[in-house]
């Protein structure tokens, strides 16, 4: 919290951070699925992305994230394996899209009020609001899924998750929502308050 308040080249490195070990995580679920992602190209949008949306308010993204895509599709014609290459460029595209084009977003809400001409400052309290409904969703759902949780959402892919769990994780953000709207992001929602 105290780097996301600091902003700037600090933020950026922590969210680098951030994707890399999200980046980890997700490469090991795929290759447990036998998928075979581009581990480079993966880890470079992690990387990259994130500081192309921190330089010029990421005006360049898009040409980041096309190079991203030509690399890994070059990248998986010299490997040869025309069997699963689809798969694996599938997978590589999707932890590219998922991990690093989505987790650069945060840089995004944190630079937001200097588009327009706003305290730069401001930018915490996208990044602290998002971070709120993540902690309030999962909390929500866990202790009301471990508590009142019968009915499986869906037991083939995450046999822990409830119905009920879901419900309170979305009613529970709403509700932190509205508080949020209330109080710290006030100025933002002033108009619709």
């Amino acid at each position: 919290l105290v780097i996301a308040w600091r902003g700037g080249p600090y933020f950026v490195v922590l969210v680098d951070l951030l994707l890399v070990l999200a980046m980890v995580e997700l490469l090991r679920l795929q290759r447990a699925k036998s998928l075979a992602p581009d581990a480079g190209i993966a880890y470079a949008a992690a990387l990259l992305l994130p500081w192309s949306m921190y330089f010029q308010h990421g005006a360049r993204l898009d040409l980041v994230l096309a190079a991203l895509i030509i690399a890994a599709s070059l990248r998986l014609l010299r490997r040869g394996e025309a069997a699963h290459s689809m798969a694996s460029l599938g997978a590589t595209l999707f932890a590219v899209l998922y991990v690093g084009w989505m987790g650069a977003h945060l840089v995004r809400l944190r630079e937001l009020p200097l588009v327009f001409g706003r305290d730069p400052a401001e930018g915490f309290r996208f990044v602290l609001l998002a971070f709120l409904f993540t902690w309030v969703s999962d909390t929500a759902a866990y202790l009301f899924g471990t508590l009142f949780g019968r009915h499986r959402l869906a037991p083939r892919i995450s046999p822990g998750k409830s119905l009920e769990g879901g419900i309170a994780a979305l009613w529970c953000t709403g509700l932190v929502g509205g508080i949020a709207a209330l109080t710290f992001m006030r100025p933002f929602f002033a108009p619709f308050v």
